[in-house]
């Protein structure tokens, strides 16, 4: 089971990885936010939920998770994509 520590650290080195590579950069001020959000009183039936703002990674800026290592998993993703990208620029063959 993933800790948000781990989730934290995994994604940020994401963005260190980013930052440090040749790639065209832009982002948001708030990327990289990691957010659990508790249901109120009157959803308590319904399920906690990760939330990732990244403006720089994935679809969309808000990424919504059922877990901690759902999040993990889908950061992962993102750093194989990256490195992917990071060897095979856009446009280039």
């Amino acid at each position: 089971m993933a800790t948000v520590g781990k989730l934290r650290q995994e994604l940020f080195e994401l963005y260190d990885r980013y930052v440090e590579s040749d790639l065209e950069h832009y982002w948001k001020s708030s990327e990289g936010a990691v957010t659990i959000n508790f249901p109120n009183y009157f959803e308590q039936q319904e399920p906690v939920s990760i939330e990732i703002f990244s403006y720089v990674f994935g679809n969309g800026r808000h990424h919504y998770f059922s877990s901690v290592d759902e999040a993990l998993e889908e950061v992962r993703k993102w750093r194989r994509d990256l490195e992917e990208e990071i060897l095979n620029p856009q446009g280039e063959e």
